[in-house]
């Protein structure tokens, strides 16, 4: 039999794969194994059922006092639906005068723009005919002054005289004609762009009271109910102080927010599958998805110090689950109890 004896200079030149096997059987690394090789656990949460699309803070960006506002949580509204009324009564003064004023000034434009009417013309042609006729009368006469013999049968006064009036009426002859061909001819380009620009400048002002007045009605941007009211009637507003006045939420689609704290961190993940106990016990039908999860580092440094209400605490994540069918029989605000699945490796 041949024995073959161990050597340890054998072994020298390769160190490295003497650690290597002490590590991949040492304790620690035995435990670390199978630590990660355990599924993730089953946990239990609490949540609130919230609209998926968040709610909506409604305020208003004019000021006046509240004249009309919706009745209060539950109203179900529509996009479009007056939510706030405001009194402003100097914005509709202002856009009333404002609309006199686009008016005339577009009265303005279109008579500049269209020139002479037919009727300004004809009168225009029929004082050309009568300059001419007087022109013509007046030749006449100095014609026939002229046939004369000057002192004898025309003094030299009454020559000068007829002479002067064939000059006059000649002249007023040639103005008559170069105002027939000024109405012909119509407006000047520069009056028409300042007509223009006039009209131009009374309807942008007119637009723009039209919006400040837009904004003392409050709409609707979205269909739901609201879910808050924070003012009432009689109130008076300012933009130059902010404030919500009621808040708005879509309960068609709803999802579930779940505050998990610090121990199931590793436990979460996205499209993880839930199951939903309503408060009473019953449920186990409804099932939900984890849609996204805000991690606590990011919450921590959006809001630091003690959290508000409505705020998630130090530590805790932000769960959002979406329901995997129609939620019947929940809405906004309810709250349930969720199990949370292992997440699939």
């Amino acid at each position: 039999m041949v024995r073959y004896a161990s050597d340890s200079r054998s072994l020298a030149p390769f160190p490295f794969l003497i650690g290597l096997v002490v590590s991949l059987h040492s304790p620690q690394s035995l435990a670390q194994t199978q630590t990660s090789a355990q599924p993730r656990a089953t946990f239990t949460a609490r949540g609130v059922v919230e609209p998926a699309e968040g709610i909506l803070s409604i305020g208003a960006a004019a000021t006046g006092v509240i004249e009309r506002i919706v009745t209060g949580p539950g109203e179900r509204v529509h996009a479009g639906d007056e939510l706030v009324k405001l009194d402003c009564a100097p914005l509709e003064a202002d856009v009333k005068s404002l609309e006199g004023q686009a008016r005339a000034a577009q009265a303005v434009d279109d008579r500049v723009r269209n020139g002479s009417r037919p009727a300004e013309i004809a009168v225009g042609e029929a004082n050309v005919g009568v300059a001419r006729a007087r022109a013509e009368e007046a030749a006449e006469a100095l014609r026939r002054a002229q046939a004369l013999q000057l002192g004898i049968n025309v003094t030299q006064a009454v020559m000068l005289q007829v002479e002067r009036d064939a000059r006059i009426t000649s002249a007023q002859l040639e103005d008559t004609r170069a105002r027939l061909a000024l109405l012909r001819e119509g407006s000047r380009e520069e009056d028409i762009a300042e007509a223009d620009a006039r009209r131009d400048a009374a309807a942008a002002a007119l637009d723009a009271a039209r919006a400040r007045f837009a904004e003392c009605t409050v709409r609707s941007p979205i269909d739901g109910v609201v879910v808050e009211r924070s003012a009432t009637r009689g109130q008076f507003v300012t933009a130059a102080v902010p404030s919500v006045l009621l808040r708005v939420a879509n309960d068609e689609s709803l999802g579930i927010r779940v505050e998990v704290e610090a121990p199931h961190l590793g436990d979460v993940c996205v499209r993880q599958h839930a199951s939903i106990t309503r408060d009473g016990g019953t449920g186990g039908e409804l099932g939900a998805s984890v849609a996204r999860i805000l991690p606590p580092l990011a919450l921590g440094a959006a809001s630091p110090g003690a959290p508000r209400q409505g705020q998630t605490p130090p530590g805790h994540a932000e769960v959002f689950l979406t329901f995997d069918g129609p939620p019947a029989g929940l809405r906004a605000g309810d709250e349930v109890t969720l199990r949370f699945e292992p997440c699939a490796s």
